[in-house]
């Protein structure tokens, strides 16, 4: 549309596999499409894929090295086409994606093993910051990385609060 914003709200599609499917379709035609043009319509309209939920669709378990969504997290960048994965699930999503993320944003974890987790994977986390993030308020979070000159403890607006109770 005009904005350049296309949403496509697959939250309805219970069916594993139909979602497999169609991330990996849409995340491979817009991969493709963007190496395959010219590199100035890439830098001036990247492309940024969000997907929430991502443990039911980019799992560690069922990516191959060379999928599209490990393809994208190591040369997207390259052809205007970002990833950004969301998931209550960290241990489950795919290594090689979480390997090239520059930025994380963390919200209450309280699986010992998902915090396990984050604690050896995320580079710029320490012990005391993932020993903290089981009691974290709703809406509180952890933002660290590559895009922060110092790791910050945040508290989500309530501006949005009716569009994202939950948060």
């Amino acid at each position: 549309d005009a904005s350049g914003l296309v949403i496509l709200d697959v939250s309805q599609v219970v069916d594993e596999t139909g979602l497999k499917l169609f991330s990996n379709f849409v995340a491979r035609s817009l991969f493709q499409r963007n190496r395959n043009s010219d590199p100035s319509l890439y830098r001036s309209r990247p492309i940024y894929l969000v997907f929430d939920e991502a443990h039911r669709y980019i799992r560690d378990a069922d990516l191959t090295d060379d999928s599209i969504f490990n393809r994208i997290a190591r040369e997207g960048r390259k052809f205007g086409v970002y990833l950004t994965v969301i998931s209550q699930i960290p241990s489950e999503l795919s290594r090689v994606i979480l390997s090239q993320v520059g930025t994380f944003i963390i919200h209450r974890i309280q699986n010992s093993y998902d915090l396990d987790y984050v604690r050896r994977n995320v580079p710029a986390i320490t012990y005391s910051q993932v020993m903290r993030l089981p009691s974290f308020a709703p809406g509180t979070a952890a933002a660290l990385g590559s895009a922060l000159g110092v790791p910050l403890e945040i508290q989500i607006d309530s501006l949005y609060a009716n569009e994202t109770p939950s948060v």
